[in-house]
């Protein structure tokens, strides 16, 4: 009897851990995330879709007035 106990019981035990495993890994993850998002506020740095933005925004409006005549006047 135990032996059978011990030949389901391994496969259902690692299962359990690699889902715990996961999991935990999932949550600092995301922890890390968070923290980084509120230190970068916290220290004034603007977010990577900001910074996107307003280079759209900066790029379009060259293109409007044609300030920009090849990639060179693009890349900084």
């Amino acid at each position: 009897m135990f032996e059978n106990f011990k030949e389901i019981s391994l496969p259902i035990l690692i299962v359990l851990l690699s889902t715990i495993y996961t999991m935990l890994v999932l949550f600092m993850v995301k922890r890390n995330r968070l923290f980084s998002e509120k230190l970068r506020n916290i220290l004034g740095f603007s977010s990577t879709s900001e910074r996107t933005e307003k280079f759209y925004k900066i790029l379009m409006k060259s293109l409007e007035n044609d300030l920009i005549n090849n990639i060179v006047d693009v890349v900084v």
